[in-house]
């Protein structure tokens, strides 16, 4: 009910149908569904960069770092729920 409360029958209908369509039968499913549809209508206004008058600041460079150990764990992971 509180999901119908909130977004209406016809966007809390077609959530259904789509949670539906992916096997999908738990509440939290539809409620996921909403909230992605709310979030594509409005999404969060951007935030203004703030620059910084300190050149230790301004010319910090942050190295991007390999997420292969996160794929290894997701994969283990996978590997120990499959039968």
């Amino acid at each position: 009910m509180r999901l119908l409360d909130e977004h209406g029958p016809a966007p809390l209908a077609a959530a259904l149908r789509e949670a539906s369509a992916r096997d999908a039968f738990a509440a939290q499913s539809v409620a996921h569904i909403l909230a992605q549809r709310l979030r594509l209508r409005h999404p969060l206004p951007r935030v203004p960069q703030i620059e910084s008058d300190d050149p230790r600041v301004r010319n910090l460079v942050v190295p991007p770092r390999s997420l292969d150990a996160y794929d290894a764990l997701a994969a283990l992971a996978d590997e120990e729920e499959a039968p």
